[in-house]
């Protein structure tokens, strides 16, 4: 594991230099000396940071383009009913992914990153063994919902739903490790998982076409596999095993609070579903599975910038946890959103000029009577990425519950609006319907964060902060999400 970014940026200092004066006749180089060193400390600490960004793309690019490549492709090669099915059985899929970004994920990037550091390996081995018991659980409610699509004849959609509940523990084991790469500050590890995965993804796909056995099951059961192999190497690399079969402290607190935080999260990331995913449940309901096909071909343009920004706030969790003493708190945020906003933002007319004939390329002539929605969906990463910085900042305040209100509002918009309009005007009125409800969201968020955080949590935080240094949950009071300090 390297060193914290604290760590990476100490400059060495001579106590007794820093409390009392040079010594009688000590020349004036002495001080040069030191500067000098300090100034290369300095640099090795920026060259370090720098390599854990690059790294960071790595990971997220390599990953992001793995998924995306896999939906262009089944795009491509299945019949646009066919993959329309498998964005259905994707989109109740990421249904449980919430539970378990909200209960595992998201409390572990703030107690791993302050609470629980000094103990990480320990930490994490538990958290494997919840994921395998979480996923159990996951596994029998995917399989009821499958063998529900088989008995009413959706043999694509039971199918791919029924690969599902098998390789979700697979597909889901990455996300943890990949973050505890994060909270380490070393995510070239997390960087070659990704470069396992996409590898075993592309040359599973083109054997697959190749042999004529590509379907839904065979293709979720090649997504679960390239997962497990790209979990593999974390699980080695962060040397985890004795840690994930140990049978000692079980740290019961530390699941305890992850119930307490992830409680907020789970309800709120719930509610943020519906806007995000449910239209790719809806949309084929009521237009038909090769609808739904077209609304997911066009969503996989922007789903990168989406899952990059997604990323990017996971990364800067930790970041914005050890920072919450600093005075510049708030100007560090607003600094990292305009920086993610920036390439969708750069994107977005590029999507929308040249959409027809980047879509008709990616999906062999299919979907390019509908490119114009990309005038509309090119907007949503950039709204999304700011959702995406308010709610870490919220996280990392240890005030998730707080997300709540402005999720709800979000949902509520979905049905309100999207849902009539979908109707009358078929998918473009989904489409405006989702941009609508994550602009409220984002609207919602800064109220909230303005009346409620920025004078009381935020001045308090950096007011006790400055005097004592204490832990982040001293400095909010109990701290416990739900319960005001």
């Amino acid at each position: 594991m390297s060193a914290t970014s604290a760590d990476a940026l100490a400059v060495p200092v001579n106590p007794a230099a820093a409390t009392s004066a040079p010594a009688v006749g000590s020349s004036g180089s002495d001080a040069s000396v030191q500067a000098s060193d300090a100034a290369d400390a300095q640099k090795k600490g920026w060259r370090a940071w720098i390599g854990r960004g690059i790294w960071g793309f790595v990971d997220m690019g390599l990953f992001a383009g793995g998924n995306f490549l896999t939906h262009v492709f089944l795009a491509r090669w299945l019949p646009e009913a066919v993959y329309g099915a498998f964005t259905t059985a994707f989109a109740i899929y990421l249904f449980f992914a919430v539970i378990h970004t909200s209960v595992v994920i998201e409390p572990m990037m703030v107690y791993g990153s302050r609470r629980y550091r000094r103990r990480l390996p320990a930490y994490l081995g538990n958290l494997i063994r919840l994921h395998a018991w979480l996923c159990v659980g996951y596994a029998v409610v995917l399989g009821m919902i499958a063998v529900g699509e088989l008995l009413m004849g959706e043999s694509e959609l039971g199918g791919a739903v029924s690969m599902f509940a098998v390789a979700q523990f697979a597909l889901l084991l990455p996300w943890i490790l990949r973050d505890a790469c994060y909270i380490i500050s070393d995510p070239k590890p997390a960087g070659l998982a990704g470069m396992i995965y996409l590898a075993v993804v592309l040359i599973g796909l083109y054997s697959l076409q190749t042999m004529g056995w590509l379907s839904l099951p065979t293709a979720v059961g090649l997504l679960g596999t390239a997962a497990l192999l790209a979990s593999a190497w974390l699980v080695y690399r962060l040397q985890l095993v004795g840690h994930i079969l140990a049978h000692g402290q079980r740290l019961r607190w530390a699941r305890h609070r992850h119930w307490r935080f992830g409680r907020w999260s789970l309800l709120t990331n719930f509610i943020r579903y519906v806007p995000e995913h449910m239209p790719l449940v809806v949309v084929p309901m009521v237009l038909g599975y090769a609808s739904g096909g077209a609304l997911k071909a066009l969503v996989n343009l922007v789903t990168p910038f989406i899952l990059v920004t997604w990323a990017l706030s996971n990364l800067l969790l930790p970041v914005l946890v050890q920072r919450t003493g600093n005075r510049d708190f708030e100007r560090f945020a607003v600094r990292i959103t305009l920086l993610v906003m920036l390439g969708p933002l750069l994107c977005w007319p590029v999507l929308g000029w040249f959409g027809q004939p980047i879509v008709e390329f990616l999906y062999d002539g299919k979907f390019g009577e509908h490119a114009w929605a990309l005038w509309l969906l090119g907007l949503l990463p950039v709204v999304i990425s700011v959702n995406c910085i308010l709610c870490s900042v919220y996280r990392a305040l240890d005030r998730p519950n707080l997300i709540l209100p402005s999720a709800i509002i979000a949902a509520a918009t979905v049905f309100a609006i999207g849902l009539p309009l979908l109707w009358l005007f078929g998918l473009w009125g989904m489409v405006a319907g989702m941009l609508f409800g994550q602009v409220l969201q984002s609207v919602m968020l800064l109220i909230t964060y303005v009346k409620r955080l920025r004078g009381r949590a935020i001045g308090t935080l950096i007011k006790s902060k400055s005097n004592a240094e204490p832990s982040l949950t001293e400095a909010v009071g109990s701290s416990i999400p739900g319960v005001a300090p």
